[in-house]
């Protein structure tokens, strides 16, 4: 049982007692955990780890379905009752890759501040450094660093050793790392997607410079096979879950700047954004769910420092009509309303940049003009 969860999570810890397994979720910071729990010692620990923000799941492993139905359908986190670990991991494997996706850090630049940034009041500058150039630069820097693919394979898997990432993942990177595209390995479920999301989420340095061959690759990767297939204006679509507060934030970025820190998954297809967003509005009735409709323009794309690819051949869920944005998209935030069925769901107009748009170019000289003057 142990070794499927493996295949599927990175982390896999065993608790006896249901306090144990309380005060491991305790410890749990800046990551999801899924909880699979047997239905007897469920009834008694689901009420005092439901409402944990860390939690994201909680699936009931037990023999006897029919009698747990009923004090499990009103917890939204339990997704079922199951009785084989095969039917878990399945789960478990969609809702990784979710959460993987799901966890992806914007920062924004508003209207107002854009404003004063282009003429003589810069006072908004210091409020920029940490959530929106601070990435960029960081990108433009790793990008131009050259090293040895082999050596940084092998640092990089010493590193995962000592952060408890498992023996059999790690060997598989070894043995087949070159084997494979780096979008193949960014695409496939596998423990680098959701530790450089997390990385550059947090903007957690080690990580990112231990895998920043892995970066320049699938970075080098997106130019090289940027999609060629389209002349013509299209949408992609991206579905995310807000808390209250966050959207606040989101509210005020009408007319200003939105960027994407890490790479930007997104469809082609808007039912994936809505199915996505669903699932998350049904796991937390406070969330609030928000399809990002995204106009892409392929002739300013394809000149500017924002490559993307269709990764439908190199990815685990080719269904998807996956497109893969480059690190750090930038976009111009356009209308942000409210659907007219669903009053906890918004759609958010994006239409991406260009090395030409004025105020990004100034906002990016602003800072390092900034950053020279301080070095």
């Amino acid at each position: 049982m142990l070794a499927q969860l493996r295949h599927v999570v990175n982390d896999v810890t065993i608790c006896t007692e249901p306090i144990q397994c309380k005060q491991y979720l305790d410890g749990v910071k800046d990551t999801k955990a899924f909880i699979i729990i047997s239905g007897s010692l469920g009834q008694q620990l689901v009420p005092d780890i439901h409402s944990m923000i860390q939690l994201d799941a909680i699936y009931i492993f037990c023999s006897n379905k029919e009698r747990h139905k009923q004090w499990a359908a009103k917890w939204f986190k339990i997704q079922g009752i199951f009785t084989s670990i095969q039917l878990i991991c399945d789960s478990l494997w969609q809702a990784t890759h979710e959460c993987d996706q799901g966890e992806i850090w914007m920062s924004i630049v508003p209207q107002k501040t854009l404003t004063e940034e282009m003429g003589s009041d810069k006072k908004q500058l210091d409020k920029l450094k940490s959530s929106f150039m601070y990435s960029m630069l960081f990108k433009e820097i790793l990008l131009e660093i050259e090293k040895d693919d082999g050596k940084s394979v092998q640092d990089l898997i010493v590193y995962c050793r000592s952060n408890d990432t498992h023996e059999s993942q790690l060997k598989q990177f070894q043995d087949e790392y070159r084997k494979k595209t780096a979008i193949n390995w960014y695409s496939c479920q596998t423990f680098l997607c959701g530790m450089l999301n997390r990385a550059l989420r947090l903007l957690d340095m080690e990580t990112m410079i231990k895998m920043g061959f892995f970066i320049r690759n699938l970075y080098k990767q997106l130019h090289k096979e940027q999609s060629s297939k389209y002349t013509e204006n299209f949408n992609a679509y991206r579905g995310q879950g807000f808390g209250k507060t966050e959207f606040r934030h989101l509210l005020d970025a009408e007319g200003g700047l939105l960027a994407f820190n890490n790479f930007l998954s997104t469809s082609k297809e808007k039912y994936v954004a809505t199915d996505f967003v669903d699932g998350k509005m049904a796991k937390n009735p406070d969330a609030v769910g928000v399809i990002f409709i995204m106009t892409i323009n392929p002739t300013q794309s394809s000149t500017s420092t924002t490559p993307f690819v269709m990764v439908d051949e190199h990815s685990d869920f080719s269904s998807e009509h996956e497109i893969l944005f480059a690190m750090h998209t930038i976009f111009r935030v356009g209308k942000i309303k409210q659907t007219a069925n669903n009053s906890r769901l918004w759609e958010v107009q994006l239409t991406i940049t260009d090395d030409s748009d004025p105020q990004l170019a100034a906002l990016t000289d602003c800072f390092k003009e900034e950053i020279g003057g301080e070095g």
